[in-house]
């Protein structure tokens, strides 16, 4: 009985603290967002114009060598798991939160975890109150996955002896064009 009364006491803490958490942690969304990719962006120096060899060094640290470093590996491994915590866990958690919300929502009856999640629905008519859901895959999308995009043109010899995925101008195009939908 005692351990039921404590659960309700930490649930209900939970609820209340919500509303604070939940907005701190949107507000943060874009520039923790952009931070973790920054561990992805290298940027390439020439050391050999003839034989058109580079070398590569992260963006955020030109002590940090991109070239297979170990010290890198491990900047990357560690942000692949900031990114499943953070934009990707954020974006589902608030989908589970509103889709938690939605049936009350679409009948106009609150309850507390609708009233915690207010600054994610107020704006909208309920029928879409998950829009903010989309505006946030937006905002994660020009502020993260396109830093992965390479900023250099496709251009030339070199372009393809130095970064053969030429790919990945492509995979930029399409997350501009769903950013700015």
């Amino acid at each position: 009985l005692e351990f039921r009364r404590v659960l309700f006491r930490s649930a209900a803490g939970l609820i209340d603290g919500a509303p604070v958490a939940l907005v701190i942690s949107f507000y943060c969304v874009s520039g923790v967002t952009q931070a973790i990719f920054r561990a992805f962006l290298c940027v390439g120096y020439d050391e050999d114009s003839a034989s058109f060899e580079t070398r590569s060094f992260l963006r955020a640290d030109l002590a940090v060598s991109c070239d297979g470093g170990e010290e890198h590996e491990q900047i990357k491994a560690m942000a692949y798991v900031f990114v499943a915590l953070w934009p990707v866990g954020l974006v589902l958690l608030y989908a589970a939160l509103l889709s938690a919300c939605g049936p009350r929502l679409r009948r106009n009856e609150p309850n507390a975890l609708t009233r915690a999640t207010r600054f994610l629905h107020h704006d909208y008519e309920p029928a879409f109150y998950w829009w903010e859901l989309v505006e946030l895959l937006r905002r994660t999308t020009l502020l993260g996955y396109v830093l992965l995009v390479p900023a250099e043109p496709c251009t030339g010899q070199r372009w393809h002896r130095a970064r053969p995925n030429g790919g990945w101008h492509f995979r930029g195009y399409l997350l501009m064009s769903f950013a700015q939908l």
